[in-house]
């Protein structure tokens, strides 16, 4: 497991999704991501999970799929994750 951030690294700016090792809590990652973004701005934060399912292929058979989810809060910033996080994740992984 993994956990995120999205900030804005201004008011005009658009959301960026940072995303950190689980060992890293989201204060120390916002803090960190501060140093380079001074006016940055918490939009919301989670943890990434990675779960392996299986379909039924139509042509027989079966075959897994890795399928990612965010959710959760971040305790040490007290802030809820967002179901529109996944959208920026997958315009992040897929470069649109």
């Amino acid at each position: 497991m993994m956990k995120y951030v999205v900030i804005m690294t201004s008011p005009s700016s658009s959301e960026e999704l940072f995303i950190f090792p689980s060992m890293v809590n989201h204060a120390d990652m916002t803090r960190i991501l501060k140093k380079e973004y001074p006016g940055l701005i918490v939009v919301s934060a989670g943890m990434v999970s990675n779960y392996r399912e299986t379909f039924e292929s139509k042509h027989g058979g079966e075959f897994p799929v890795d399928q990612i989810r965010l959710g959760g809060e971040s305790i040490t910033l007290k802030i809820q994750s967002r179901p529109e996080d996944i959208d920026i994740f997958n315009a992040m992984a897929t470069g649109y």
